[in-house]
């Protein structure tokens, strides 16, 4: 029986490889959704800070929100070189964050991950007045070259059905749920990344609906991954076409929200945070007036 070593820990390991987002997607940010540069976003969910990058790599004031140790710890190693970045451990449904504290809330992917009802609530409570949220989705384009054809059938060959309905129709449906809306603005953008062989199969990899290193067709997926970026590769790498889609809404609060209000975050631990010289964004627990 074939065994590699390096496939034996959990998919976390792959998440490093998962696409980022192009800068067209900032431009549009700042053009049409009003992001300023003295703007805080919670990036929720945010795994190893793919989108998290893009904003702190240009100055945007960033807090990661990520219950997984494994995946935060590639975030802080990923982006922390930037000095508006910082990580806190939380969940889209318990980010321990201040009560309206940011301007921003983003979530790209891992939306069947999401208590909806909770998160929404959440959102709606650390979000300033005239908050945003923000839904980011990376997906192959349904329509491309011959390669990215080629990678649908794989996908459809080694899909794990683990209760997952799509990636695009799980995106429509949690963007209607969470925003309590179909009056939302949407763009869409070309994201065209290129890839070496090692990108390419830790991406796939990285994917929750293939098979697990211990599933009896896990071998089979890397046999079909090394055949398909042997036929199609050119340079040592592949061009895997991709369309990252972008919701933008202001979040309503809540009708009972009618001035603003402080409360006392629960009492975090050097552990749970992370961050550069930035000011917290979380309520001092001597209840002295926060940085802003």
């Amino acid at each position: 029986m074939r065994s590699f070593p390096q496939f034996t820990h959990s998919f976390a390991s792959f998440q490093c490889f998962r696409p980022g987002f192009p800068y067209t997607v900032l431009e549009h940010l700042r053009r049409n959704c009003g992001l300023l540069p003295r703007h805080a976003t919670a990036d929720i969910c945010c795994g190893t800070g793919a989108f998290s990058q893009l904003l702190a790599a240009n100055g945007y004031r960033v807090i990661g929100v990520e219950a997984n140790d494994t995946l935060r710890a590639i975030a802080e190693k990923r982006v922390g070189r930037y000095g508006s970045f910082q990580t806190l451990k939380g969940s889209a449904e318990r980010t321990r964050l201040a009560d309206q504290s940011v301007d921003f809330v983003s979530i790209a992917h891992r939306f069947d991950q999401l208590s909806i009802e909770h998160a929404r609530a959440e959102f709606q409570r650390i979000l300033r007045p005239a908050g945003s949220v923000l839904l980011l989705l990376n997906a192959p384009k349904l329509e491309g070259s011959d390669f990215m054809t080629a990678l649908q059938l794989l996908y459809g060959r080694f899909r794990c059905d683990r209760g997952n309905s799509g990636r695009a129709s799980c995106f429509q449906s949690s963007t209607e749920r969470l925003l309590q809306s179909t009056d939302y603005s949407i763009a869409a953008f070309d994201n065209t990344q290129r890839l070496s062989f090692e990108q390419f199969r830790g991406l796939l990899l990285s994917e929750s609906i293939f098979p697990e290193p211990q599933h009896e067709r896990f071998f089979d997926l890397l046999d079909a991954i090394d055949e398909l970026y042997a036929r199609f590769e050119s340079d040592n790498t592949i061009a895997l076409e991709l369309e990252t889609t972008v919701v933008h809404k202001q979040l309503e609060a809540p009708q009972s929200r009618t001035r603003a209000t402080r409360v006392r975050a629960p009492r975090l631990r050097d552990d749970d945070f992370s961050s550069t010289t930035m000011a917290p964004i979380f309520p001092r627990e001597d209840g002295e007036k926060q940085a802003a």
